[in-house]
C-alpha cells in the first residue's frame, strides 16, 4: 500500500542507537521501504532512557548516527527529523534543559513519551481479562 505524504512519526531507523537498526546500510535500506510506502518525512525517535545514560551523552551519540546517516542517503530519500522516545524517570527531571535532546537545525523536533511505569507494575498488559 502505497500513502503518498505519509509522515513516519516513530521509529528507530538511526543506526547503532538502541534495539533497532544495527549499522547505516539496514537504515538506508529501512528508509527506502519506507520512500516506496510514500513517506515523505521520517520522524527518527530513537530510545532516550534518562535513568541510564545522560542527555548529554544520548544527545552526541544520536547527533553522530545522524550525521553518519545522513551521509550515506541518495538524493531521494525522505526528509528527516531528530526526535526520540523519551522514559520518563525521576532523573528526566534533573535536567535543567532539555533542549539538547531535539536538533535545534531542524524545522520540527519532536519527543515521543513512554512512561516510566514497567510493565511488572501494570500486570494486565499482555495478560487476558
Amino acid at each position: 500500500m502505497v500513502i503518498p505524504g505519509l509522515i513516519e512519526m516513530h521509529c528507530h531507523i538511526l543506526p547503532g542507537v538502541d534495539d533497532g537498526s544495527k549499522d547505516t546500510e539496514t537504515s538506508v535500506k529501512m528508509l527506502r521501504r519506507l520512500a516506496l510506502q510514500g513517506a515523505e518525512t521520517v520522524v527518527l525517535t530513537p530510545h532516550y532512557y534518562s535513568d541510564s545514560i545522560s542527555l548529554a551523552d544520548f544527545t552526541a551519540r544520536r547527533n553522530a548516527a545522524f550525521a553518519n546517516l545522513q551521509a550515506a542517503l541518495p538524493p531521494d530519500a525522505p526528509r528527516l527529523l531528530l526526535g526520540a522516545e523519551v522514559y520518563v524517570s525521576r532523573y528526566l527531571m534533573n535536567n535543567a534543559d532539555l533542549t539538547p535532546s531535539v536538533s535545534q537545525a531542524r524545522d520540527a523536533p519532536c519527543w515521543s513519551i513512554t512512561s516510566a511505569t514497567t510493565l511488572a507494575q501494570r500486570p494486565w498488559i499482555g495478560s487476558r481479562r
